[in-house]
């Protein structure tokens, strides 16, 4: 979509730009020979008049952003006056401070939707890494950095959004680490420890990919009322989906008997080295 700059300067009516853009389309449909307050009259009700009206909403709805004619209904995209009145009060720009804070995380919400992270493999534009190829963070978006309000707010909804997928090696002399653990346990632990930056409990799912070979998928996720879930793909080892699934279980009766969050689902990776091999 185009920015709100790129807007101005082809014409297009953004939030902001009423006036400006209103003149604009008064010297348009006057070129084109359209007089609104003559066929938005009774007696211009007959055919003619409907297609001299299709016409002029068409000029007008040309020159408006995708973003704000999101906002019109269809019953007043139908005259081209209700469709000026409309557009004139969908176009009043607002602070985003002056909303309620309910509104405001709806706001953060649709800003960041769901954002899949392949960690390990250091190929995702959402997370910067180290030159080893280690995670060093997430990317943040511009809207954290507007101010420190909304950075408070919205770093929680940001990092719940997060959907963070684990690119495992197959366990072999080459993916351990120098303590002999696998090297995808290290990468979650580092992650966890270095890149969250006290954010861990915000965080939501996480997942491994080619756990024990590249087509077994794990993911365990945290839903509010429930807890701690899990998912296997169709080729997970029967024997170790049982095992993993009675982790979770009692990761998950810890995590309430001491109010944890997002750091119980790092526990479930973290806790039990055994359980990747």
């Amino acid at each position: 979509m185009a920015t709100s700059g790129e807007l101005t300067k082809g014409g297009l009516l953004y939030e902001g730009n009423h006036t400006e853009w209103r003149s604009r389309i008064d010297s348009l449909l006057k070129v084109q020979g359209v007089d609104i307050d003559k066929i938005s009259q009774p007696a211009y009700r007959d055919w003619h008049g409907l297609a001299e009206r299709q016409k002029a909403v068409k000029l007008i709805m040309d020159q408006v952003s995708p973003a704000l004619l999101g906002r019109i209904t269809a019953a007043d995209a139908r005259d081209p006056k209700t469709l000026l009145i409309s557009l004139q009060a969908v176009a009043k720009p607002f602070r985003l401070n002056d909303l309620p804070p309910e509104l405001r995380v709806k706001v953060y919400e649709s800003a960041f939707l769901y954002r899949f992270v392949c960690v390990l493999e250091g190929k995702s534009r959402f997370w910067r890494t180290y030159q080893s190829g280690a995670p060093a963070g997430p990317v943040l978006p511009d809207l954290l950095h507007t101010s420190r309000l909304i950075s408070a707010e919205a770093l929680p909804v940001f990092f719940s959004k997060l959907r963070p997928i684990f690119d495992c090696v197959v366990d072999d002399d080459l993916s351990r680490s120098q303590n002999g653990e696998p090297s995808g346990l290290c990468t979650v632990r580092q992650w966890a420890h270095k890149s969250l930056e006290g954010n861990v409990k915000h965080i939501r799912l996480i997942g491994l990919v080619g756990l024990y070979n590249d087509r077994h998928r794990l993911i365990v996720m945290l839903k509010d009322r429930i807890g701690l879930i899990t998912r296997f793909s169709n080729e997970f080892p029967v024997e170790k989906k049982a095992a993993w699934e009675k982790h979770v279980a009692n990761t998950e009766t810890n995590r309430k008997a001491l109010g944890l969050q997002g750091e119980a689902l790092v526990l479930c990776f973290t806790s039990r080295p055994k359980l990747w091999h």
